[in-house]
């Protein structure tokens, strides 16, 4: 249960960059290209396959990567200017004009809270983590014990 919960916020907290294939679609490609590049030829396993396009795997997944890196800044500046206009909407309401040093002092304080926000998470999800793996050798052991009755 808790290794469904960690693949879930994985997945919910990897900036929702979607592949642009399965696994089983990109399978069925490579087994395509093979039978047109080599007919009359053996099929190879699907782990073969997958090495011998070991590049396209290391290329895809770094661009996975940076495409949800680009997403999650995206997210974070519009957030940011999101907050620092209800800030702004907030002080002409209240009839106040702050200078740059109180703009400076909201830009801290709003860092500070998201750093705070960054680093509970990143505990939280060691602290997951490390429940997931007792789990699972929790599970292990009871495993073994009734393998020996």
């Amino acid at each position: 249960m808790i290794r469904i919960a960690i693949v879930s916020i994985f997945l919910t907290c990897s900036a929702g960059v979607a592949l642009a294939e399965t696994y089983q679609e990109r399978v069925a490609r490579w087994k395509t290209e093979w039978r047109e590049q080599h007919p009359n030829e053996p099929m190879p396993s699907d782990g073969v396959l997958q090495k011998l396009h070991r590049d396209e795997l290391i290329k895809q997944s770094n661009a996975d990567w940076d495409a949800g890196r680009k997403k999650r800044q995206e997210d974070l500046r519009r957030e940011y200017l999101l907050s620092r206009y209800h800030q702004q909407q907030i002080n002409t309401k209240s009839g106040v004009k702050w200078n740059d040093a109180q703009w400076r002092a909201w830009d801290q304080r709003y860092n500070a809270e998201h750093k705070q926000q960054a680093e509970d998470f990143a505990r939280n999800w060691a602290m997951m983590s490390e429940m997931a793996r007792q789990q699972a050798a929790q599970e292990e052991y009871e495993r073994s014990l009734r393998g020996q009755r």
